[in-house]
């Protein structure tokens, strides 16, 4: 089950210029999950973002609790299988508008890329000197990228398209530079964990899981 946050009033502002609207209409979204409490349940959240780093659209699952049969059947597929099936593919096909791009922190999202019906350029980022977390032990250096975000005070950003999906960079490697020159890439994770710690506080959608 998903829920859903609105987050863009209308302005009273109606004259913009060309770059403004032009940022209107970049829509990118961010997808990460966290867990919470002595039973380590997960909650998944979307957040989707204009060009200037302002919130459009918000989601968030319900809690979800792996029971102990489940977690040795998955086994080491089980964090995937809920990343992509559970948690981003639900999230995203309830979001009233398509995101131009996806970002995640996490590497069992990258799945996503190939699932998701209608096609859209998914990155792995995280912040340059970080390791990713390479649940493949596959040397994927080859296929990152570094993009400045220094000034956002966060230096460079390694961004890595999903395996064999390589044209995805270059293909959009424009509008994340652009992007990333407004904004901090890395923080709309954190404003979804946040998010995410209120949601679960509240128990909210506690009794559909």
């Amino acid at each position: 089950m998903c829920y859903f946050i609105p987050l863009n009033p209308q302005s009273k502002y109606t004259m913009q210029d060309d770059e403004t609207n032009e940022s209107n209409s970049l829509k990118i979204a961010f997808v990460t999950y966290d867990t919470f409490g002595d039973d380590k349940a997960l909650r998944g959240g979307i957040l989707l973002i204009d060009g200037f780093g302002k919130p459009l659209e918000f989601r968030c699952t319900s809690p979800i609790r792996p029971n102990a049969l489940q977690k040795t059947l998955y086994g080491e597929s089980l964090l995937p299988y809920i990343a992509v099936e559970l948690i981003s593919l639900p999230l995203i096909k309830n979001l009233r508008e398509k995101p131009l791009l996806i970002f995640v922190e996490k590497e069992e999202f990258i799945g996503l890329r190939e699932k998701h019906k209608e096609p859209i350029p998914l990155f792995l980022i995280r912040a340059q000197g970080e390791d990713f977390v390479r649940a493949s032990g596959e040397d994927d250096s080859a296929n990152q990228h570094l993009v400045d975000n220094s000034e956002k005070g966060v230096g460079a950003i390694v961004t890595q398209p999903a395996n064999g999906y390589e044209n995805d960079y270059r293909e959009n490697s424009a509008i994340i530079q652009k992007i990333s020159s407004r904004s901090n890439l890395l923080e709309p994770f954190q404003r979804i964990r946040n998010a995410l710690e209120t949601v679960h506080e509240k128990k909210i959608m506690e009794n559909r899981s």
